[in-house]
Formats: structure tokens, C-alpha cells, sequence
């Protein structure tokens, strides 16, 4: 199996405040923006659900 090549992203923001941020349980927090840029990529082995600052 050949792997594609991996980019890394290194996050900063505050989840729900920023574009990117990651909560509490490490998990990648991104605003709406942010997720239709990414979906212009390959996002098929992605886990995507609404996000629940009260979670």
C-alpha cells in the first residue's frame, strides 16, 4: 500500500472561536468555513459532527 503524503496542521485557536481549535478531549473543532475549505479535499475518512461546547 502505497500512503499519500501527509501535511501537518498545527493548531492554535480556541474551539468554536477560531477556524481551527481543538477541545478538551483533543478532538479538531473547525467553524463552518473552514470545513467547506476542507471539503474541497479528501475527507473520506473523516468523522464529521456538529459541535457541542456543552459536551
Amino acid at each position: 500500500m502505497i500512503l499519500p503524503e501527509f501535511h501537518w496542521l498545527r493548531v492554535t485557536g480556541d474551539p468554536g472561536v477560531d477556524d481551527f481549535g481543538t477541545e478538551d478531549r483533543l478532538w479538531l473543532v473547525v467553524s463552518e468555513e473552514a470545513l467547506d475549505a476542507l471539503r474541497g479535499a479528501t475527507l473520506e475518512h473523516a468523522e464529521i459532527e456538529p459541535y457541542d461546547p456543552s459536551e
